[in-house]
């Protein structure tokens, strides 16, 4: 929700209603939650409304800028210094959503490399990239050892379970890790 007044229950399901500033272009399912964003967006209308939902990506709240970045991300006009400053947000579920964005946008040595980068702020979903991403064969199996051996237990799991689905080539480095005290 962008703004305006809450419609009440009476109304849940009716279609909406033009808000004010500084969405007013925008329209929403009338009865949903104040702190959600349901944009129902059509041809024009949407193109109006986008200057207002960029606004929305620097939104408090965090429904309302996980909302804005997956709306802006459908249309298609989510660039990318937009989605990294998002993800350089306090905004637990926005920073979420734009890393899934920006990991299904990169190529492949971006993706290693943030795989490679404990600190980086994709690094987790760079991971599970990695494994389904059938051109890393060969040069991501370092990358997946070293995050295997990495602190935390999840993402290393992750990276072990990449490591296998890069199949034969990655034998050797699976059962150095089946071996190794300081993975088990």
């Amino acid at each position: 929700r962008a703004g305006g007044t809450a419609a009440g229950a009476e109304h849940e399901g009716d279609l909406g209603e033009g808000l004010g500033n500084p969405a007013d272009r925008v329209l929403v399912a009338e009865g949903v939650a104040e702190d959600g964003v349901r944009l129902v967006l059509h041809g024009d209308l949407a193109q109006d409304a986008i200057p207002d939902i960029r606004a929305l990506l620097d939104s408090p709240e965090e429904d309302t800028a996980e909302h804005a970045v997956r709306a802006l991300d459908k249309l298609g006009v989510l660039t990318h210094e937009e989605a990294d400053r998002v993800l350089g947000s306090a905004n637990g579920e926005a920073r979420a959503a734009a890393a899934a964005i920006v990991v299904r946008r990169a190529g492949i040595a971006e993706l290693l490399a943030w795989a490679a980068d404990p600190a980086d702020l994709r690094h987790d979903r760079a991971v599970d990239a990695v494994g389904r991403h059938p051109e890393a064969a060969a040069e991501a199996i370092p990358v997946l050892v070293s995050v295997a051996h990495g602190k935390d237990d999840r993402i290393a799991s992750n990276a072990g379970g990449s490591l296998g689905a890069r199949g034969p080539a990655a034998g050797p480095a699976l059962a150095a890790l089946v071996d190794d005290p300081a993975c088990t």
